[in-house]
């Protein structure tokens, strides 16, 4: 644990509730709510959750650790992401993607539950840490998580592309 972020001691606990029916039952069902609104939820996440701390990522990611908790220590969501493009070659996988990157945060809690379940689907694992990251600075102005994604998502095509130019 040395060495380790709030962010990835946080995630590590949420697979430390994997076995436990009753905390996945309460992290799954608040799939049905606003984050932050699901008070059997807040006995196993209030606990983590700083004084005065942004707690949309704290909620958000342990609701959707408690839909698809297959849980990968690398990659970003674009690329469990481009995993289902080249699994299905399917142009609405690209199509939610880029309605993804366009989300405000407001609306992330919908486009995730959805994007995760797609995930869960095609058991392809999801990076939490990177995930709760990626959620905490989702509005920064500069879109560095939007844009990395992107890069992780569209990148393989890019390089085949040049390096078929030279």
């Amino acid at each position: 644990m040395n060495g380790e972020t709030h962010a990835g001691r946080f995630c590590s606990y949420l697979l430390s509730l994997a076995e436990d029916k009753a905390a996945m039952s309460a992290l799954k069902r608040g799939a049905a709510h606003q984050p932050g609104e699901y008070t059997p939820q807040f006995r196993y996440i209030v606990p983590f959750i700083p004084e005065k701390a942004y707690e949309l990522p704290y909620f958000l990611t342990a609701t959707l650790f408690g839909i698809h908790p297959e849980n990968s220590s690398a990659g970003s969501f674009g690329t469990a992401f481009k995993r289902i493009f080249e699994a299905t070659k399917s142009d609405s996988i690209e199509l939610r993607f880029n309605a993804l990157l366009q989300a405000r945060e407001e609306d992330l809690p919908y486009h995730f539950r959805n994007a995760v379940s797609l995930l869960a689907s095609k058991d392809i694992p999801v990076n939490y840490t990177e995930l709760f990251d990626a959620i905490r600075n989702w509005s920064h102005p500069d879109k560095f998580v939007q844009k990395r994604w992107a890069k992780d998502f569209w990148r393989a095509d890019f390089n085949n592309d040049t390096n078929n130019e030279s």
